[in-house]
């Protein structure tokens, strides 16, 4: 971070209330900037908002979530912490030429670590435990007027999927790029239908992962206590979706045999719908699309990307029989 940064992240601690930390950086995600910051007798995580796709709204509404969250804080999950005069409220940072404002949010930090490789099959099942402990807490919690954050629909994937194909360009023979394409609108039909019904869904992290492939981020899990749980730490995707589709998301970063000890956890604390559990290879596909399309947008992951294109469409030939 540069001179100006710094002094735009200790303005924004100020407003928070934090006179004095130190910052430093950490791996972040795509778009958003994330520093930890140590206090004399705190830790936090201090965020910079810079995507358009996340506006202000979205914004609030993710603080709105962590906030319920945390009340009571039987959950290893961020709490928000609030501005100075009360607001649960980002700072904001007003743009100038023709930039637009950057948003400032701070967390309190979750203690635990990151396992720096797969889970075993032990901590896939905490992950799973506490996939279904998020949906617990989501299905029994009302949004408030206002509250906005992504849907995870059929239009959404649709569109992850025309970014990836168009990304790829010719790096694809046509018949794996239309099986991709087939794949992706049987899998979307079926997302759809579950859609239908509320019971099959709501508030969704999106993206509960350990470790992932590079150094994009080191995952969204951390672990800690004995006995030993999982705690989640990045809730900037989530949003709108059906259980059964966030379920997928998580399998997707695990290997098959790490897959069923996260879904046998997670039934054994949220059931999920025979159709559900049904649609779970297809959603798992989409998830693959959408990762791929996330990536492929990122000049650094283009070798990784090139190297999945075949797996994704074997898969997708598997699917089409």
């Amino acid at each position: 971070m540069d001179r100006a940064g710094t002094d735009a992240a200790r303005d924004a601690l100020r407003a928070f209330g934090v006179e004095r930390g130190e910052i430093t950086p950490l791996a972040g995600g795509l778009s958003q900037g994330t520093w930890k910051v140590r206090s004399a007798d705190r830790a936090y995580v201090l965020r910079r908002h810079d995507d358009p796709r996340h506006p202000p709204a979205h914004v609030v509404s993710e603080l709105v979530w962590l906030d319920a969250l945390g009340d009571p804080p039987t959950l290893p999950t961020p709490v928000p912490v609030r501005r100075k005069n009360g607001d649960l409220a980002p700072v904001i940072e007003p743009g100038s030429g023709g930039r637009p404002p950057t948003l400032w949010t701070l967390l309190r930090w979750v203690d635990g670590e990151t396992l720096g490789r797969l889970p075993n099959e032990h901590e896939a099942g905490l992950i799973g435990s506490l996939l279904a402990a998020l949906h617990g807490r989501a299905k029994r919690w009302s949004p408030p007027p206002g509250f906005v954050r992504p849907v995870y629909d059929r239009a959404h994937f649709a569109a992850a999927t025309r970014e990836l194909l168009l990304r790829i360009g010719d790096r694809l023979g046509e018949r794996p790029r239309l099986a991709i394409d087939a794949a992706a609108r049987r899998s979307a039909d079926t997302l759809e239908q579950l859609d239908h019904d509320p019971a099959e869904g709501g508030l969704i992290h999106a993206d509960l992962h350990g470790d992932l492939h590079g150094d994009l981020h080191g995952g969204n899990v951390v672990y800690r206590g004995e006995p030993r749980r999982a705690g989640a730490i990045d809730f900037a995707r989530c949003g709108f979706g059906c259980w059964a589709l966030d379920v997928a998301m998580a399998q997707h970063y695990l290997t098959d045999d790490l897959s069923d000890p996260l879904l046998d956890a997670y039934l054994a604390a949220f059931p999920l719908s025979p159709d559900a559990r049904r649609a779970l290879p297809r959603l798992r596909f989409l998830a693959a699309v959408e990762n791929l399309a996330i990536l492929a947008a990122v000049p650094d992951e283009a070798e990784f990307v090139v190297s999945e294109l075949a797996p994704l469409a074997t898969r997708a030939e598997r699917l089409g029989r």
